[in-house]
Formats: C-alpha cells, sequence, structure tokens
C-alpha cells in the first residue's frame, strides 16, 4: 500500500520534488504524474463567475442596460453561493471526491525509520539553530492571542478534571513542554517519543520516558487512566495502528486526551492576504479551496506529511475503537497580528528584533532558548488573561468549528 495523505494548501510540488521522489525512491515517471497538482474545477468556476459578476457592476452604469445586467448578476451570484454552499455543507461529497477520485497515490511506503530520521534531525537539542531558524518566525507571527497556548489550555482543562494521582502517558511528547504540565498534577507520568536524541535530554528528569513508536507501544495492556496524544496524529503513517494501541493500554473506563490540526482552521492573519482572503471567501473548508495531495516535503533528505482532520472524521476514526467522546472543542481560535501587539508592547518589540536579528545571523543554542523563554512567557502572560474569552468563544457553534486545533477527551468504553 501506498501512503495517503491531504496536502496543506499551502504547499505544493514542484518539479525538484517530483525529480527527487523519482530519484530516491524509484518513482516511475508515471507515478509521479499521480503527485502532480491539479487545479480545482469547482474554485477556477467560483472565481471565473464572481470575475463576472464584478464585470457586471463595472459595466452597469455605462451601458445602462440595467435589467439585462441586473439579471445576469443575480444569475451569476446565484450559481456562485451554490458553488460555496455545496463545498461548506456537503461534507459525503468532498469525502467521497477525496477518496474515490481525486487523491494522488504514491507507490511508496513511508516507514517509521524515514520519520524518525526526519524528526530527529530537527526536533533536537543538538540542531535547535535549524529548527528555530526554519520556524521560529513563522511560530511568532502566528500566535493566538485570543487562545492561550496549548499548555496553557491543558492546564485549564487538567484543573476542572479528575486526574491527580492518576497514572498519565504522553505518547510523542516532543519536546516535553506538555510533560512537564502533565507531572505538575503530581501524577505518575510516563512518556513515548521516537527521537533518541529527546529521550536522551529527558531521561534525568523524567525516568519513567522511553524511545519507541506510537503505533506498536511498549507498554502492557491495562496499564493508564489517561492517555495524552498532543499534536501527534497528524503525523503518522498508519493512525489506526496507534488508535489500537491506546485503546489496548488504556484501563476500562480511561480517557484519551487527543488534540491534532483542525482542517477547517481559520486564522487572522490568513486575512491580511487578498488571495487568502477570497479562496477563504469562496469555501471555509480547505478541500474546498484546492484538490487534496499527498504531501511529501523533501526536508534535509527526509519525508515529511501532515494529515488534517474534521470533526466528522475524528469522531468516526475514534468511535471505531469503540471509544465515547465527552468532550470536543477547538482552541487556537482568531488569531492576531504580532506587529500590532509589537507597537503597543516594548517586551514583544524587543524580541522580534531579535529574531530578525538571529534570523540573518545564524541561531546558537543559548541564543535560541533565550528567546524561546521570552515568547513562552508572552503566551502565557496573554494566555491566562485571555483564557475565559476563549472558553466562551468555544460554546459559539460556528466560531467552534474553524478554530485552529481540536481538542478531545474520549472515554474508552
Amino acid at each position: 500500500m501506498g501512503v495517503i495523505a491531504r496536502m496543506d494548501r499551502f504547499n505544493a510540488f514542484d518539479q525538484d520534488t517530483v525529480d527527487e521522489l523519482v530519484k530516491r525512491r524509484k518513482v516511475t515517471a508515471k507515478d509521479a504524474e499521480y503527485i502532480v497538482p491539479r487545479e480545482n474545477r469547482a474554485l477556477q468556476v467560483s472565481i471565473f463567475l464572481l470575475f463576472i459578476l464584478s464585470l457586471a457592476f463595472i459595466f452597469l452604469p455605462i451601458t445602462g442596460n440595467y435589467p439585462e445586467i441586473v439579471s445576469i448578476s443575480s444569475l451569476t451570484l446565484i450559481i456562485a453561493s451554490i458553488f460555496f454552499v455545496y463545498d461548506f455543507f456537503n461534507d459525503r461529497f468532498i469525502r467521497k471526491r477525496t477518496y474515490k477520485r481525486d487523491l494522488w497515490l504514491l507507490k511508496v511506503q513511508l516507514e517509521c525509520n524515514d520519520i524518525q530520521r526526519f524528526y530527529s534531525s530537527i526536533h533536537t537539542a543538538h540542531s535547535q539553530e535549524i529548527f528555530a531558524k526554519q520556524n521560529l518566525r513563522n511560530w511568532v507571527r502566528r500566535m493566538d492571542l485570543v487562545s492561550p497556548s496549548r499548555q496553557v489550555i491543558i492546564s485549564y482543562f487538567l484543573d476542572k478534571l479528575n486526574v491527580k494521582g492518576k497514572c498519565l502517558v504522553d505518547l510523542g511528547y516532543g519536546h516535553k513542554r506538555e510533560l512537564k504540565v502533565l507531572a505538575r498534577c503530581n501524577n505518575k507520568v510516563y512518556g513515548l517519543d521516537l527521537n533518541m536524541t529527546t529521550l536522551t535530554d529527558s531521561i534525568a528528569s523524567y525516568p519513567c520516558v522511553s524511545q519507541g513508536n506510537v503505533e506498536r507501544v511498549p507498554f502492557k495492556s491495562n496499564s493508564f487512566d489517561w492517555a495524552f496524544f498532543l499534536e501527534v496524529m497528524e503525523h503518522l503513517t498508519y493512525p489506526k495502528n496507534a488508535r489500537a494501541e491506546i485503546r489496548r493500554i488504556l484501563k476500562p473506563g480511561g480517557f484519551l486526551f487527543l488534540t491534532t490540526p483542525s482542517q477547517n482552521r481559520i486564522q487572522m492573519y490568513q486575512f491580511l492576504n487578498p488571495i487568502k482572503f477570497f479562496t477563504k471567501c469562496l469555501s471555509f473548508w480547505f478541500e474546498g479551496l484546492l484538490d487534496p495531495k499527498l504531501l511529501v516535503n523533501l526536508m534535509r533528505g527526509h519525508y515529511y506529511f501532515h494529515t488534517d482532520f474534521t470533526i466528522n472524521e475524528l469522531r468516526k476514526f475514534l468511535e471505531s475503537e469503540k471509544f465515547k467522546i465527552q468532550i470536543w472543542t477547538t482552541y487556537g481560535i482568531g488569531g492576531w497580528i504580532i506587529s500590532v501587539l509589537a507597537k503597543i508592547d516594548p517586551h514583544v518589540r524587543k524580541i522580534l528584533r531579535e529574531v530578525s536579528l538571529m534570523d540573518r545571523e545564524g541561531i546558537k543554542g543559548e541564543a535560541y532558548s533565550s528567546t524561546r523563554s521570552a515568547l513562552s512567557e508572552i503566551e502565557i502572560k496573554y494566555g491566562k488573561k485571555l483564557a475565559g474569552i476563549n472558553i466562551f468563544l468555544q460554546k459559539i457553534p460556528f466560531v467552534r468549528l474553524i478554530g485552529t486545533n481540536h481538542l478531545i477527551i474520549a472515554e474508552k468504553t
């Protein structure tokens, strides 16, 4: 079997990537044709219809043919609206279109070792400079004022839930930020991560961490009260295997705490670009914007893919393994313009200048650590103050639908 994953709409294959896939993985030229992006006909039609509509309004005062132009404009607007509504509400059509017609299948197996080498090259203390240089600027720009950071929102739920003294496991703990939050609750916390370097950095503070694959978890059955699966599912080759493993290691009545990016997410900064704003107006459904594509990025010689999910997909995904969703919400709602905040907060302005300098001159480990800590302080500062606003917004159905990340608490039945 090949690997199937949807592509984030802002990523695209270029010919060099396709050539490299052919070269490195012995993909035939014929197979490579299936991963070349194709254009979305519905999007093209919608853009064309709205273009006709704009021309009609331009020539209306010139020609004076009011009845004819108004009729054409009305018809055009109706047809464009049908495309929009159909893409937005008809989830069944989108799923069917995705899996049966427009999804490219690359006949290449992405093995665990490929993913492990990739994350070992980027998510480690040894290569913090590379990670910071590639991602820190984007991370700063996308920081969310309305929603607190993941650590803050998880802390909020942990305070409300009965987890004190429970046996917890964090699957794919990465940089240990959430692991620290879980440990504060006086729990016995276990951790599992694919990255061996992460294990080496963590074992002194957290002796119960181990190295392994979440699709083959090295823990006994019925061992944990809570399993935390935070921003991991979207990176997996076979998420069904991980789901079955999570069910196996949870005790009867145990809970899964899952977060993963939402396919329907909207962030404020996207609307600063007129093209992105226009495509968002056409459809809030990611797969309605551009046809889904297999996401395979060559980053330092390794392959990376990322799959976003709708709440309906996650619900079916969990129910098929007999999990019952107790809580579903999203976080990351809204978004903010970091440059505006920088104008009113000298502390933010200073950090942004440091980030720009590090981008130009190259980043050292110590400089990265101090800057990252400062940015975390900003997250906590604004996140805690506005956590109440975030929770209030989650209660509005449509607003909750377009949050950046899903947060699900599901019980093993």
